[in-house]
């Protein structure tokens, strides 16, 4: 996702602020991850916030960080103390923990969730953020249709009911990303039951 800023309470030329938002998802999983500084730029953990639009802007309803499955226990440890340490940045009423989980745990649980209610995900380069996510790629069925990521898999093969990523390039600084295959109704309960 692109972002044009401006400045709260500002009106643009030839709109009426009134229907500014309209079409605006409800809610928004915001992330970014940071990865291992070698050549295969592994994810090591993610810090992601759940948001709902209330007025005219995001509210944080959740804050959390997100690690590597393989990461070392040792920097999970150190991970997990500093999320204790911390108050989340939330609204009033919302749990103030920042919760800790593992790349698997927050794939099968948070990011579907917010996937399956609409959620916009906004990443600072969401290829890049999301090929974090994914646990293999896929060729494409059909040449020129870009990549899939598999996020989810079942029983060592990507998971049927759960959809890939698929990502096509638009030109040299923009792609269209969206979800193929699966099925979001019955998906949820399986990954939760492993």
């Amino acid at each position: 996702m692109r972002a044009h800023t401006r400045v709260k309470g500002m009106r643009q030329r030839g709109r009426d602020d009134t229907t500014r938002l309209h079409g605006w998802a409800n809610f928004a999983l915001v992330f970014d991850c940071e990865t291992t500084t070698d050549l295969r730029e592994d994810l090591t953990f993610l810090w992601w916030r759940f948001c709902e639009l209330k007025g005219d802007a995001y509210v944080c309803q959740r804050e959390g960080v997100v690690h590597a499955d393989t990461l070392d226990a040792a920097y999970v440890n150190i991970i997990e103390t500093f999320a204790r340490g911390r108050r989340a940045d939330v609204e009033d009423g919302c749990p103030s923990d920042i919760l800790v989980e593992s790349r698997t745990t927050f794939v099968d649980g948070n990011f579907w969730d917010a996937l399956r209610m609409g959620a916009v995900i906004v990443t600072f380069n969401a290829p890049f953020d999301l090929s974090r996510l994914a646990l293999e790629f896929p060729r494409a069925q059909s040449k020129n249709t870009g990549w899939a990521m598999v996020l989810w898999k079942y029983q060592d093969k990507p998971d049927k009911l759960k959809p890939k990523l698929r990502i096509k390039p638009k030109d040299s600084r923009a792609a269209f990303i969206n979800l193929a295959g699966g099925d979001p109704t019955i998906g949820a309960e399986r990954s939760r039951t492993r």
